[in-house]
């Protein structure tokens, strides 16, 4: 986490402007894992402050892979951080799926792509509330 931080300050220093981060599509668990990939994803750019370029795709890909709700992934999302939004297509092989963005994009990532839009309208009505 905090190697993963101070990357991205370095980034965001050098660069003298904010970034957006993506959330990976993963294929191998980690055992010694502490928190749920979105829950990194959070505190990463909470610590950084940075942005999030939420890639609905990936979420789809880790979901399958690692068996979690994709839903309980993008409901987590701090959709205040989020910068931009990505999808794309995957390959669906044997035993995993992979993140190649050559087929097209399938029902459940438009579903996942549609309540992040969902997220992030209800986040800025809550800020021009707010």
């Amino acid at each position: 986490m905090e190697r993963t931080v101070e990357r991205v300050r370095m980034v965001q220093d050098y660069l003298e402007i904010p970034v957006a981060v993506e959330n990976v599509s993963s294929y191998a668990a980690f055992t010694g894992s502490e928190m749920a990939e979105w829950e990194f994803l959070n505190e990463v750019v909470e610590r950084a402050d940075c942005g999030i370029l939420l890639d609905v795709n990936n979420i789809y890909v880790s979901s399958m892979n690692h068996e979690f709700d994709p839903m309980e992934y993008v409901n987590a999302v701090q959709a205040h951080r989020v910068a931009q939004i990505h999808i794309a297509g995957h390959s669906k092989y044997e035993k995993y799926i992979l993140d190649t963005h050559d087929h097209p994009v399938i029902d459940p990532v438009w579903e996942l792509y549609a309540r992040a839009i969902r997220a992030l309208r209800t986040d800025a009505d809550i800020a021009r509330v707010g």
